[in-house]
């Protein structure tokens, strides 16, 4: 397992009981022998990549093969997330004299590493189909020893050629025992147009599905406080109705700022008149401001001025109003 994963453990995890059950039907479904995927969706900060390291860590305790793929932006390989996950089971089959040596010269390919006859990467333009086969056979071969767990990350900085990879591995895998779990953004400037599509097309097929997580409830932050803070639950359920106000129950912005609360004196903090956000949520936010463009940027203004609870028709009709008067 990945080393950043066994450290969830000293953190807090609560709530998601209901997409934990769903994935836990989904794995039970997967090992039966019918290839299950999942696309774990949200805002920055929703907890996709948490939920998917305690699912995956779950899972693995259960016996299952895991694998983990991630996708940076802008200067990532052209078939990330898989390129991690394919290296590995490259490195796998490499020592099984029963595997074909075009096989593993394929899957070097999409690993970024060349063939053993000197192929360069963009020899995988006119044999497209032939890798993609061999990346689906791979993974059919991993999870027949195991059943397997597929853990892609960020998938909305994923491009072209990743996401044609992966399509076509969901198809040709339906028959394996296999898990697929995708985190993806689902809100601007990150949104994937070209992921929306794709995980449109995949829908058509049997075992796929999208879970979107909401922000968590003051249950849950309830039960955040009586772990993190040690209070019982009578008492802390009052602050974690201040801290649902304040951070839309976004698991990022609730630690960061309950580290800030505890900085400054712990729960007692919150019932200050005029509570302000730690700098790293400050920074956050205006990171995303700026990625913003400039329309997107004046009705978020325009939402902000008018509360917490917006109307979209009357956003609408003021967002049209303010146009017309500068114009």
């Amino acid at each position: 397992m990945p080393v950043r994963w066994t450290r969830t453990a000293h953190q807090a995890f609560v709530g998601r009981r209901r997409e934990l059950d769903a994935l836990e039907q989904a794995w039970a479904a997967a090992r039966a022998g019918a290839r299950q995927v999942v696309f774990l969706g949200g805002e920055p900060g929703a907890g996709k990549s948490r939920l998917l390291a305690e699912a995956a860590t779950a899972l693995h305790a259960q016996g299952a093969a895991v694998l983990l793929g991630t996708c940076v932006p802008e200067f990532g390989m052209p078939y990330q997330p898989l390129v991690e996950p394919v290296e590995t089971v490259l490195g796998l089959l490499e020592g099984d004299g029963s595997v074909p040596a075009r096989l593993l010269d394929r899957l070097a390919i999409v690993a970024g590493r060349g063939t053993s006859q000197g192929d360069e990467v963009p020899a995988a333009r006119e044999h497209r189909r032939e890798l993609y086969d061999a990346v689906a056979r791979a993974f059919c071969a991993v999870a027949e020893r195991s059943p397997l767990v597929l853990a892609l990350e960020d998938l909305h900085w994923a491009g072209p050629a990743g996401l044609q990879l992966l399509a076509h591995v969901v198809e040709r895998t339906a028959d394996a025992p296999m898990l697929v779990l995708a985190t993806h953004r689902t809100t601007a400037p990150d949104r994937s147009d070209q992921l929306v599509h794709a995980i449109a097309q995949l829908y058509r097929l049997d075992g796929v599905r999208r879970l979107d997580l909401a922000g968590l409830d003051t249950e849950d932050i309830t039960d955040f406080l009586v772990e993190q803070a040690g209070v019982p639950a009578t008492r802390a359920r009052a602050s974690a109705t201040v801290l649902r106000d304040q951070t839309g129950g976004n698991p990022f912005f609730l630690r960061e700022l309950w580290r800030d609360v505890l900085a400054r004196g712990g729960l007692r903090v919150l019932q200050a008149a005029d509570p302000q956000a730690p700098a790293s949520v400050r920074d956050t936010i205006q990171n995303r401001l700026d990625r913003l463009t400039a329309p997107e940027r004046q009705t978020l203004e325009l939402a902000a001025v008018m509360g917490g609870d917006v109307e979209v028709a009357m956003l609408l009709t003021v967002s049209t109003w303010s146009r017309d008067t500068t114009s």
